[in-house]
This record gives C-alpha cells, structure tokens and sequence, in this order.
C-alpha cells in the first residue's frame, strides 16, 4: 500500500500520487469483502441504475448528474451515483483518503468506485440510523449545540490536513464532505 499520511509539524499531509488513480478502484480489503469474501459481487451500474428507479423514482427527473442514493440495506451497502460535477471520482477518492489519515472524522468506508455510462458510481458503507436532516427540527437547543460542537470538532481536525507540495486537490471538498457525512449517511 502506497504511503498516504505524513505527518508534517502535527498536521497530516495527502499527497495525490498516494491516492488510487483509477477511473475504477475495487477495494479488496475493505469490510464489505472480509464479511462477504473476496469472490462477493457488488450490485452492477445497471442494477444500481434499476433500483434507483424503485426506490426513488422522483429522482429520475434530475436526469443524470445526481440521484437520491440507492441502499442496499441486506448488504450494508450505499451508492451514489450521477454524472460530474454531482458525482466524481474525486469524491471518492477523499473519502478514502479521510478515513486513513483522519480517523477521528467519521466517513463511510468506500468499497469501489467505478464508471458506466458516463457516470459515476461510488460503492460505500451505509451508515444505519436517522440522518441529521431529519432529526433537525425535533432537536432540543441543547442538542443542537452539542452537534455544532461535534462539527467544529472535526472541521478543527479536517483544516489539520495538508496538501502534499504542488498538490491543490482538497479544498473544493472539505464542506462537501462535512455535509456528506452528518446530512446524506
């Protein structure tokens, strides 16, 4: 495995050329295969594309950039997919990288990210329980506060990251994933 933390004056560092670079990446030695095996299968782009229009035919009217993800709750198992700029490879790739050098900032494993179609398709851990989304407004102020302390936690933790040297690859994703992890898990 590639060398992908450095720690540089306590802060660590990702450098790009540590990250996978493919336009699909299958991540043997993620949990969804040690649970299931290394011959397991993930669903295809077409059965994704498939249960998408059972589970969330409204979101088939966005036509390709982004789709409600489509879950696979027997599988413990959740995929986004669209086309750029809704979903990229990119996406994929910091949410491996988060969840090496920055394990106390809570992130879906990622299992495989592929492309079909002219789309995107990103295989990850599906994360049970109610999202943030839709327990806001049934929250006491006092836990509204501590949930804005846990993000200020680990936005804290998140600035801590650094680029490689000529690298400029993760600030366009550092809200995204904030959001991501606390509202669409």
């Amino acid at each position: 495995m590639l060398v992908l933390l450095m720690e540089t004056n306590s802060h660590p560092t990702i450098s790009s050329r540590a990250l996978p670079s493919a336009e699909s990446a299958t991540f043997l030695e993620s949990s969804f295969f040690s649970r299931n095996g290394a011959q397991a299968a993930l669903p295809s782009p077409a059965n994704v594309r498939e249960q998408s229009a059972i589970q969330g035919p409204a979101s088939q009217a966005r036509r390709d950039y982004g789709f409600k993800p489509v879950r696979y709750e027997h599988l413990g198992l959740i995929v986004k997919y669209g086309r750029a700029p809704e979903v990229t490879i990119a996406e994929g790739q910091l949410l491996w990288a988060v969840r090496r050098t920055l394990p106390m900032v809570p992130a879906p494993e990622v299992y495989r990210w592929a492309h079909d179609k002219g789309q995107v398709f990103i295989y990850m851990e599906l994360i049970k329980g109610v999202t943030l989304e839709q327990r806001w407004g049934s929250l006491g102020p006092a836990e509204r506060v501590a949930i804005c302390e846990q993000l200020r936690d680990i936005i804290l933790d998140y600035r801590r990251l650094r680029h490689a040297p000529g690298d400029f690859f993760l600030a366009k994703y550092t809200l995204a994933l904030i959001l991501y992890v606390y509202c669409e898990s």
